[in-house]
């Protein structure tokens, strides 16, 4: 066997080995979390609050957003419209 024949699939080895490792870094950042929220409590928003935020804390939801738009499909109808008439 040939010094260039020995390089050849050591070369491919190493492009394969660089290629995993990206691989592996880029599927680690991607998350997908799944709650099911219970629907808002009218009666006690703090409460639903202090419980919403802790099932959030549980599954390691800490974007701004993903905690938004789980806690706007959680709400009534009511509350709901009131919400997001408000937003800026």
């Amino acid at each position: 066997m040939t010094e260039e024949s020995e390089t050849l699939p050591q070369t491919l080895l190493n492009n394969l080995a660089s290629q995993l490792q990206t691989l592996n870094a880029q599927t680690s950042q991607i998350n997908s979390v799944s709650i099911q929220l219970p629907e808002f409590w009218t009666k006690s928003p703090e409460v639903w609050f202090a419980r919403v935020e802790a099932q959030f804390g549980i599954k390691g939801i800490t974007q701004d957003q993903t905690k938004y738009d789980y806690v706007v499909s959680s709400l009534d109808i009511n509350t709901t419209t009131r919400a997001v008439t408000r937003q800026p």
